[in-house]
Parts: C-alpha cells; sequence; structure tokens
C-alpha cells in the first residue's frame, strides 16, 4: 500500500460536506474486549497485523489509553527496525454498552481516522440478545461519527466461541452485516470484516473464547485484506498540465499602393506566413478591418478602397491561444494630370524624417520632418508610442524642437492634409543617457505568476464537548506556496496543531461560532478565504451556520514599470486600489539595494524617496477585511553625473 497523499480522500469516493481528509499518518484505533487486548502468554492480533502494515510502509498510528495486554506486558519482537506500537482501546470483559459509556472520555485525547471494532462476544456470553446488542453498536458508530465525521469503520463479525450456541452468532454475525449496509454512507463507510468463517474452536482458540496464537494471526490477515482493499483505492493525482505557450502573430510590413487604374480600389496581398507557434501549430489565420472578417489564411488578397488601412491578423493554435498584429496599408489615388479646370489635387508629401538615436541628458531634440503639397495644407505631430512624456515646441512645425522625458524608444507620426487627402509618416526616436552614466539595464521581465487558489473549506457545525476539528483546507499554485491560518473572529481560545498546514487540527474551547482565515502566498500575489465553524455543546440544538456576504476581492495596480533619472531620488507613486466596499491599502518593500521613505505609506499615490541607485521593487497591497490582493511595481533610478 503506498502512502497516503494529503488531497485525496483514502475512500475514493466522490465527496460530501464537508470533508476531512488524511493528515500524515492515518490513526488506527483498535476498539474491542479482552480479544483485542490479548494476554500477557500472547501477542495479540494488533502486533501481527502491525507487522504487515510496516512491511508496506503505510503511514499510521495505533491509539487509544492502553499500552499494556491484558494483566501484563509481552516480549514484544522488534520489526523493521522498530518497536511495536503498543496503543489500543482493548479492555477485558466488557459489553457493548459498558465500552459506549467510556468512549466519549477516551476520544476527548485522540480522533481516529480508522476503527476495528470487535464487539459483542461478552454480551452474548452474559445472555443479552443479538438484536440489543446490535442496537446498542449503533451508539458506538454515532459517538465514534460525533468525533469525526469522516471515521471508516472496519465492523468485525465476531468469532466462534464454545460456550454461545452457534445459531445465536450467526444471528449476531448477520445483523453486523444488515447494521453496515443501513448505516454505511459515501462520508464514513462502515466496512464489514469477517472474523468468523474458517475460524475453527479447536485449532484458533486457547480457552474456548480466546484467540491463540494461530487465532491471531488469523485475525491480523482478515483486517489487512479489508484494510488493503479500502487503501488501495487512493486514486493516483493527475500529472500536471504543460501549459501552453501562446502564439506569435506576423501581419507583415506596413505597404504603401497606388490606385493604379483609377478605380479606387485595388487587390492588396496579406502575408502572415511569419507567424508561428513555439509549442505547437497555428490552426487559423483571421484578418479583420474595423472589426469585421475580411479574411482567412496565411496570405489571402483583399480589396481595399482608397486610404489608410489597419488590418489586424489574429491567429490561433491547437490549443486555443490567441495573439494579434496589425499591419496599415495605404492606397493611394492615382495622380491625375492637371486639368486647367478644375486644378487636379495631389496628396500632402510628408516625410518625418530618418530614424535616429540620441545620447543626451536632457531629452531635448529638433524634429527633421518634411511636408509639402500643391495647394494649402496643414501638418501637426502626434505621439504614437512613448516610454515617457513628449511635449512639442510647436507640435503644427514639421522641425518643431521637442523634450522626451525618459529613455527608450519613441514613435511620432507626422500627418499633413490639404482638406481633401491626409498623409502621414513616422520616425522612430531612440533617447539614450550620455555615455558618463551607465546605460540602464532593461527592466527584467516577471515571469507569468497565477494567483494562489484557496479555500478554507465548507462552513461547517459541530455538536461536541472537546472542540477538536480538522480543518479541511487547501491551496494550489503553478509554483511554491507559503500558506497559513490565522484568527478573524472566535468566542473563545484557538489552538492550531499545525497553523501552516490547510488540513491542521484545531482546538476551539468555547462554544459559538469562530471565523477562521487560510492564506496563501506564492511570494508574488496573495489570496485568502474563511471559514466558519459553529461549537455546540452535546445535547444542544446546533446554531445555523451563518451566511457570509457576497464579497468581491479588491483591484489592486501599482503603476507601471518605470525609469528615473534623479539627483534626489523623489518621485510620485501611481497606485491605484478600488472594491465595493471599505478598502485598507499599504505599500510594502520587496526587494531595495538602498533606503525607501514613503510620506503616506497607506496612500496608493504617495511619494515615496529613494535613497541610492538599482532597481527597487515596491508592493501596492489592498485588503477588504475577507480577501487581500497585491500587485507590484519596478523603479530603476539612476544619477546624472
Amino acid at each position: 500500500m503506498p502512502d497516503l497523499p494529503t488531497t485525496y480522500r483514502a475512500d475514493g469516493l466522490e465527496p460530501l460536506e464537508p470533508r476531512v481528509l488524511f493528515n500524515g499518518d492515518l490513526s488506527i484505533l483498535p476498539l474491542g474486549d479482552s480479544i483485542t487486548a490479548s494476554s500477557s502468554s500472547y501477542l495479540s492480533y494488533r502486533y501481527y497485523l502491525w507487522t504487515q502494515l510496516v512491511a508496506d510502509g503505510t503511514a499510521f498510528d495505533f491509539i487509544g489509553t492502553e499500552d499494556t495486554n491484558r494483566g501484563s506486558t509481552p516480549n514484544w519482537p522488534d520489526f523493521a527496525g522498530q518497536q511495536f506500537d503498543r496503543d489500543h482501546e482493548g479492555h477485558s470483559g466488557r459489553r457493548v454498552d459498558q465500552i459506549n459509556q467510556t468512549l466519549p472520555g477516551w476520544l476527548n485525547g485522540y480522533t481516529p481516522d480508522i476503527a476495528l471494532v470487535h464487539l459483542g462476544t461478552n454480551d452474548l456470553l452474559q445472555g443479552q440478545s443479538a438484536s440489543s446488542t446490535a442496537d446498542e453498536l449503533r451508539t458506538t458508530i454515532a459517538l465514534l461519527r460525533q468525533d469525526n465525521p469522516d471515521v471508516t469503520i472496519f465492523l468485525a463479525q465476531i468469532l466462534p466461541i464454545e460456550p454461545v450456541s452457534a445459531s445465536t452468532i450467526d444471528d449476531y454475525n448477520n445483523r453486523v452485516a444488515n447494521l453496515a449496509s443501513e448505516l454505511s454512507t459515501a462520508q464514513s463507510r462502515i466496512i464489514v470484516v469477517d472474523q468468523h468463517t474458517g475460524f475453527s474452536i479447536n485449532h484458533h482458540l486457547r480457552d474456548g473464547i480466546h484467540p491463540n496464537t494461530a487465532g491471531e494471526q488469523q485475525m491480523a490477515d482478515r483486517f489487512y485484506d479489508a484494510l488493503a482493499d479500502f487503501l488501495d483505492q487512493t486514486p493516483a493525482p493527475p500529472p500536471a498540465p504543460t501549459p501552453n505557450v501562446v502564439p506569435n502573430a506576423h501581419a507583415g510590413p506596413d505597404q504603401t499602393r497606388t490606385d493604379t487604374n483609377g478605380d479606387g480600389q485595388a487587390s492588396i496581398a496579406l502575408n502572415g506566413t511569419a507567424s508561428n507557434d513555439p509549442d505547437g501549430s497555428l490552426v487559423s489565420y483571421t484578418w479583420r478591418l474595423n472589426g469585421s472578417t475580411i479574411a482567412t489564411g496565411a496570405s489571402p488578397s483583399v480589396n481595399l478602397g482608397l486610404g489608410t488601412h489597419t488590418i489586424t491578423l489574429t491567429v490561433t493554435d491547437d490549443d486555443g491561444a490567441s495573439d494579434n498584429d496589425t499591419v496599415r496599408i495605404t492606397l493611394n489615388a492615382q495622380p491625375t494630370p492637371p486639368t486647367p479646370n478644375p486644378p487636379s489635387n495631389n496628396a500632402p508629401v510628408v516625410n518625418a524624417g530618418p530614424d535616429r538615436t540620441y545620447v543626451t541628458s536632457n531629452g531635448r531634440v529638433t524634429l527633421a520632418g518634411s511636408a509639402s503639397d500643391d495647394g494649402a495644407f496643414t501638418a501637426g505631430w502626434s505621439v504614437v508610442s512613448a516610454p515617457g512624456t513628449v511635449s512639442f515646441a510647436n507640435a503644427a512645425s514639421p522641425t518643431s524642437q521637442v523634450t522626451l522625458t525618459g529613455y527608450g524608444t519613441y514613435t511620432l507620426r507626422l500627418t499633413a492634409t490639404d482638406g481633401t487627402n491626409t498623409t502621414t509618416d513616422d520616425v522612430r526616436l531612440t533617447i539614450s543617457p550620455p555615455n558618463s552614466t551607465p546605460s540602464p539595464p532593461p527592466t527584467p521581465t516577471p515571469p507569468s505568476n497565477s494567483a494562489p487558489v484557496v479555500n478554507a473549506g465548507p462552513d461547517r457545525t459541530y455538536v461536541t464537548s472537546n472542540g477538536r476539528v480538522t480543518l479541511a483546507g487547501s491551496a494550489t499554485d503553478d509554483g511554491a506556496l507559503i500558506t497559513g491560518w490565522s484568527i478573524v473572529s472566535a468566542p473563545g481560545g484557538v489552538a492550531f496543531a499545525n497553523a501552516a498546514s490547510p488540513t491542521s487540527q484545531v482546538t476551539l474551547t468555547g462554544y459559538g461560532t469562530y471565523t477562521l482565515r487560510l492564506t496563501a502566498n506564492d511570494g508574488t500575489t496573495s489570496r485568502s478565504d474563511d471559514v466558519r465553524l459553529t461549537i455546540s455543546a452535546p445535547g444542544s440544538a446546533p446554531a445555523p451556520t451563518p451566511t457570509p456576504p457576497s464579497n468581491s476581492a479588491p483591484v489592486v495596480n501599482a503603476g507601471p514599470d518605470r525609469t528615473y533619472y534623479t539627483n534626489n531620488g523623489r518621485l510620485s507613486l501611481l497606485g491605484s486600489a478600488t472594491d465595493d466596499g471599505a478598502l485598507t491599502t499599504w505599500w510594502s518593500i520587496v526587494s531595495a539595494p538602498g533606503g525607501v521613505a514613503f510620506d503616506n505609506i497607506n496612500s496608493p499615490t504617495s511619494q515615496v524617496t529613494i535613497s541610492g541607485t538599482g532597481t527597487y521593487i515596491l508592493r501596492l497591497n489592498a485588503s477588504d477585511g475577507s480577501t487581500t490582493v497585491s500587485d507590484e511595481v519596478r523603479l530603476t533610478i539612476y544619477r546624472p553625473s
């Protein structure tokens, strides 16, 4: 039998609420009378079962308040370098009703995942009927489930014994089987273990009642076979899917064409053959103009009218992922020869100047554009893309000076119109710092990160005298993950067995409703979920579990990554945070090569002073009391020389 994973139920059945998963070692409770306890001259069926489970490598722990056989302790041999786990709950001479009287007190000290129950022998020996004994066994099952609603019970049909007639024992064993069939559920299974068939009073019992060595070994075999069948139903975890790589769309270079035949349109060949999918194949190419599909395929031809058309190519791969790219097609009218009346009109001729790279500390450059026409026209500059701000001295002049505040590549567009035709041209200007200042390294692109998925488990109500509950949380992520429990509200004490485990046991010392929070952090993003546990005293009606109000997680944006050249390290943060209710925000430092001082650490748009050069990673956090969401910004600081 393999070790049990902590994220799958051991019985392999569909989950029912509330779910309590096996956490670490299986707690196994041997529960019975003197046949379970054995004597000082015999090792007990428990010992032989223990050796089989150890040999299989099963992670388990026998539990109980007793640690000797009836009378004294025999010499239990070590097995596989381990000492025998002696704990059990075998009590000589006890009837089922007597076991039921003391079982709640024993369960205060432990919670079994599995119970091995062999009871009823003393009841029949003392003249109690098979019917009443089976009814008392119902109470035993209810007490075990009250302590752990997910307990699995292996219910034994008892050994043949000399003082009781075979018909009475057969009647009782039939009632045991019927009881298991009636009460077994997908949440708490009851599995019948035949400890009667094949047992001989002459060969397997030492005194007509208690098993000898051969009998104890056979009892261990029967329990082991039932446990093996049960534990081997554990499903293997599914293999982690390989993430799909998004394809790359390439719509081809921009084109400028002329309507050669003068009919106001032309057939234009599109070319998306440079598109590719790194981890598969492309299954579709879709070309759209103004939101409408105009063609499909890698290299179709389309009819376009006069003017400039921006066409979007969407490619989709065999896993359903898509990527877009655009191409600009300009179809100019065929120039017409000048006529005296009316004069012909030619489109303006526009040249935004050559692409250039400037090494400057102030970003001030002179544009080298030109525009001409055969009549009156107007010209003007606009910004296509910019890593910083753009300030034109005269946006209407093709040779205007312009100030570019920030290093990187700017794309500016010069447009000229004569009232009839409009022509544009783009120029790319790259601004770099002076040679005395080190060129800024490229801003690192953080790896794609998915936020953790957190579930604190279902809200539940327990009727218990000891307040001991097993949490049913879970947390998953696409990388390393840190989880932890915290207390939102509690009418009494809260003690976690392991606050870092989503399935920790917890002791709640007081009656009422407790709200506990499970938080998971993958180093970039934090997510939380709450569970409400209501503890009621035995005999009282459990309080209804309150229904929490619907809550939307906050929306957080720490602002764009930026590069600054500054002497004083003083800058303004550009964060934002919104929610459907009250919201608390605060900044925190992920990494910093120098000092960081916030003017107002709780303001998304606080000013901040950074003393030192290099890349700083700051985190904006927002919490609405139920959910915490974070986002990060990278700020690269240089000092002009």
